[in-house]
């Protein structure tokens, strides 16, 4: 006869319900693979592949458009500059005039970019050869161009600022 010590000392689940057999388990698992549905390997591959893809050109256009908008603040900056502090040194007037064709040659290279992504991916839904070294160019162009407008800019704000 148990005790209720005994009872107590059994686990809630051998006290419920007896151990199942190796034949109820195997039941079980073919029970949930057949729910779920299956792909093979390659199709998983190029899912993956292509969201990968989609998700790099995303990003590579996000930055070229981050970088157009800042290049465009950065002349509606420099032309507030202008209008309020005025021009007092032939330095200023260069580094003003560097500034602004820093900015603008982001500004054409990130259009240009645009347009040849466009062609460039409709290049390689069309499997032609999909080689663009102009397209690499570019991207140095404007990412070490935004650069150099953005450090005049600062030079400019800091000079103005001083004198």
């Amino acid at each position: 006869m148990k005790t209720n010590a005994d009872i107590t000392r059994q686990s809630p689940q051998k006290a419920s319900t007896s151990e199942p057999n190796a034949a109820e388990d195997n039941n079980r698992g073919e029970f949930a693979r057949s729910q779920v549905p299956t792909e093979s390997n390659d199709e998983k591959h190029i899912a993956y592949y292509s969201a990968l893809v989609g998700a790099w050109i995303d990003s590579r256009m996000e930055r070229d458009k981050s970088l157009l908008t800042l290049a465009t603040a950065g002349i509606g900056l420099l032309v507030t500059l202008l209008t309020t502090a005025g021009v007092d040194s032939i330095r200023m007037v260069f580094l003003y005039g560097a500034s602004f064709l820093f900015f603008l040659t982001t500004i054409i290279a990130a259009i240009v970019i645009f347009g040849q992504n466009a062609n460039f991916i409709q290049r390689m839904v069309c499997n032609e050869k999909s080689e663009n070294r102009s397209l690499g160019v570019l991207d140095k162009t404007i990412f070490i161009s935004f650069i150099g407008g953005l450090v005049l800019t600062i030079i400019i704000g800091i000079s103005t600022g001083i004198g």
